[in-house]
């Protein structure tokens, strides 16, 4: 508790070895009582930067051990942080949605996955750069952690990308392996024959 109670005081990412440690020697009562506390925190703060520290402290696989209000807000919380970013290429600043970019490594265990991914295709949609490059930058390579295999309207944006000739799509995709690479490759992406279908934001 001592160790969580003081992570303001020390850099989270660093902490949070030291964290995973301190949890796996604690009694089994300990652990829930920390897991409490920090639910607690969770469904009673608007704070970011307690939440951003939650996400850099625990270890995703953990995330289903915090009470079910606590993560549905947090989940909430970030989708709508998500919702709202926007990263400039040019200058690689990130003008918003920062908290959501140390969220990706815990969408494996997020109860609002579909809500997540619709967020992240409507801004693929969008007609401003700087949401497509947000979810390019931060969040494509993690796409397939939300759904078990592409959706329909993903697939579709991102058809019609390629078709476009948006270099940016095409270097997304070859950079990643979302759903084994080959559930991304359709034939309407297939017959242009350039297709492959192949953190952290400051401030926040």
């Amino acid at each position: 508790m001592a160790v969580y109670q003081r992570k303001f005081e020390s850099n989270g990412e660093k902490l949070k070895y030291f964290f995973d440690a301190v949890i796996q020697r604690l009694e089994e009562g300990d652990v829930q009582e920390l897991f409490r506390a920090i639910s607690e925190e969770l469904r009673e703060s608007d704070d970011n930067i307690a939440l951003r520290f939650v996400l850099q402290l625990l270890d995703p696989s953990s995330w289903p051990q915090l009470d079910e209000v606590a993560r549905l807000r947090s989940e909430n919380r970030l989708i709508s942080n998500l919702q709202d970013g926007r990263y400039i290429c040019t200058s690689e600043k990130c003008l918003a949605g920062g908290l959501a970019t140390w969220s990706n490594s815990f969408w494996p265990y997020f109860s609002l996955k579909q809500k997540a991914l619709t967020v992240l295709c409507e801004k693929l949609r969008s007609t401003r750069a700087e949401s497509q490059d947000y979810v390019l930058r931060f969040f494509f390579s993690a796409l397939d952690s939300l759904a078990e295999k592409p959706p329909w309207l993903l697939q579709h944006i991102l058809q019609e990308r390629l078709k476009a000739g948006d270099i940016r799509f095409k270097q997304a995709l070859d950079r990643s392996y979302l759903w084994g690479k080959r559930a991304m490759e359709s034939k309407d992406t297939r017959s242009h024959g350039n297709v492959s279908t192949g953190r952290a934001c400051a401030g926040e």
